[in-house]
């Protein structure tokens, strides 16, 4: 398995989003027990969250829930080729985070203030619109 990835930094924060994907088999995208994702829980303490194909352990505990345990891989379970995971460059995404995050404090505080049902749902029609694309900012591209 092939992936080259971008990684998006802004406000202190990454996310990553693939650019090219070359899959080695279909028993790897469909498995649940199989993420691509660069979230942390992995078991060595020492090991750097990184972005990564990952094993999935669940474990329910009764005052917590279920927890979720991440193991990185560097060979398909399924079929055993190897997974390559780069990432091919780096983007400075704070101009466009900034903005929306402005535009959309800026609708807030409008939306906050009218009382004019019109304006109210056309305010929060954008409003929605803007925390997508500002939620599309932090989410990784994943195996599904």
């Amino acid at each position: 398995m092939f992936i080259n990835a971008e990684k998006w930094v802004f406000d202190n924060n990454a996310s990553f989003k693939i650019v090219e994907f070359k899959k080695c088999c279909d028993d790897i995208i469909k498995s649940p027990n199989t993420c691509l994702n660069s979230d942390y829980g992995c078991y060595e303490e020492d090991e750097e969250d990184e972005y990564s194909v990952k094993l999935i352990q669940t474990e329910y505990d009764h005052d917590m829930g279920d927890l979720y345990y991440y193991e990185k891989i560097n060979f398909c379970p399924f079929c055993g080729k190897p997974i390559y995971v780069d990432i091919i460059r780096e983007i400075d995404k704070n101009e466009i985070y900034d903005q929306l995050t402005e535009e959309r404090k800026m609708l807030w505080d409008k939306w906050n203030k009218t009382d004019r049902k019109q304006e109210v749902q056309k305010l929060g029609k954008r409003v929605n619109e803007l925390d997508k694309e500002i939620n599309n900012l932090y989410e990784s591209d994943g195996l599904r």
